[in-house]
């Protein structure tokens, strides 16, 4: 179990040095055998390991530390992945707003509460009493962490999410760790009847040892994540190494990509879709056809909602997937969503917006759009383009819409009248390219007072 400070039944006799025998089955002891008999071992034969290591030596107390750590850093990856997607439940169900589903303080806070209330109360062993007590402790205890973790992130020699360095993780972790040692001795004084405690020595050591606590875990989660990212990239790698000796390749929507059956996918129902982690190890092809089938399955979920969840190399094939579902409106949605930065990560432990990869990905993907309509044949590709364009205002209804209803009548009156004008005067033919404004800047100029933030995506 964690340390719980100002617990005055858990006191040490002697400590020694120890051995590596010690630190090593006390590892195992604290990662694996513990948690087994607090769970499985409740109705299966126990792991009895408490008689092979001396518990008083210092090597057998980092063991058990280590191992601590490696539990609390595992269980808050699944921890944290069901707090998101329970969050977007809620949000898609109106049970809370989006604002606060994708609100990172809300969101690490809960994660890591969850993650000690679990730890405490579950893989914990003790009585009904005692898990009580230890989740109680433990959720105040790193959801205190959780909150400090996001708040420190935002200090500039920590880094960012995504992009930290080993050293910058732990000490993150530190500085994070401490107010939540304070916590624990207070929240530790408090369940076992003896009030608050004020003792600086007792907050002190708590403070240190949460300290170094969060530091392992931010060594860890670091070490976590780059295996993680290693072991994907080799997969990805030999995956399209064999694919690439062995499948013969083809164009689908100027995507060049293996030949092979298409792909089908799981799509839930409810609850949250990683769009960008279910696109990584997919073909091209099947990048369009996954976003296409996920955005018609979920028509309320915004644009950027999506955007966010993408990496860099999916960019383009999804700018590609929307502009097909939505040629008049897609790419300048996306577009003003990256020029207002008005696009956050999904969660606190997410990396940061690529804005900069969006730019890159939109004018490509606006290149492409400009060299097909002139491949086309020159006028009349020019002539299908000015048509793609000024379609703008009759599909205004079902793409972009803002709350207030009676602005939006206003901007629809003041658009078709300019229509109907420009054709009783004897407007260019079809064959002439006409340039219209666009409808984000459209919408910009009409109604500057709205922001964007109100405006809805519909599919």
């Amino acid at each position: 179990m964690v340390e719980h400070f100002g617990d005055d039944s858990k006191k040490s006799a002697h400590t020694e040095l120890g051995s590596l025998s010690d630190f090593g089955i006390s590892l195992v002891d604290s990662a694996l055998a513990r948690p087994y008999n607090a769970t499985i071992g409740t109705i299966a034969p126990k792991i009895d390991l408490s008689k092979d290591y001396n518990h008083n030596s210092y090597a057998a107390k980092i063991g058990d530390f280590g191992g601590t750590a490696v539990d609390v850093v595992v269980l808050s990856k699944f921890a944290g992945a069901g707090v998101s997607k329970a969050l977007g439940t809620g949000a898609e169900s109106g049970l809370i707003s989006a604002s606060l589903a994708e609100n990172r303080l809300f969101s690490s806070t809960l994660s890591l509460s969850t993650t000690g209330a679990l730890y405490g109360g579950v893989f914990t062993p003790g009585s009904f009493q005692d898990r009580l007590k230890n989740a109680t402790i433990d959720a105040a205890t790193f959801g205190v962490m959780g909150a400090a973790s996001t708040q420190l992130g935002r200090v500039g020699f920590l880094g960012s999410p995504g992009s930290r360095t080993f050293m910058q993780e732990m000490g993150l972790g530190a500085l994070s760790g401490a107010p939540g040692g304070i916590v624990n001795a207070e929240v530790t004084s408090l369940v076992n009847g003896r009030g608050l405690t004020f003792d600086a020595g007792t907050l002190g050591k708590s403070a240190l040892y949460y300290g170094a606590f969060g530091a392992a875990m931010g060594g860890i989660g670091h070490g976590v994540a780059k295996g993680s990212e290693m072991a994907r990239s080799w997969w990805t790698n030999s995956s399209a190494d064999a694919g690439s000796r062995t499948a013969p390749t083809e164009a689908v929507d100027g995507v060049s990509g293996p030949k092979s059956a298409p792909a089908k996918f799981n799509i839930p129902e409810t609850g949250n879709i990683e769009l960008g982690s279910m696109m990584r190890d997919l073909s091209p092809a099947d990048q369009i056809r996954l976003v296409q089938e996920v955005v018609k399955s979920r028509p309320s979920v915004p644009v950027g909602s999506w955007m966010r969840l993408i990496g860099a190399e999916e960019m383009p094939n999804f700018l590609r997937a929307t502009d097909q579902l939505f040629p008049t409106t897609a790419l300048d949605t996306a577009n003003f969503l990256v020029e207002s930065r008005n696009m956050r990560p999904p969660t606190s432990d997410s990396p940061p917006v690529d804005f900069t990869g969006w730019e890159r990905a939109i004018e490509m993907v606006k290149a492409e759009k400009i060299e097909v309509a002139h491949a086309a044949g020159g006028t009349a590709g020019l002539a299908a383009f000015s048509v793609m364009q000024s379609r703008q205002s009759n599909d205004f209804d079902t793409t972009v819409q803002p709350l207030n209803r009676s602005r939006t009548d206003a901007i629809r009156r003041e658009i078709q009248p300019e229509n109907n004008h420009a054709n009783q005067r004897g407007a260019a033919p079809a064959s002439q390219p006409v340039w219209k404004e666009s409808l984000a800047d459209k919408l910009r100029r009409v109604s500057p007072g709205t922001p964007e933030s109100e405006w809805i995506i519909k599919r």
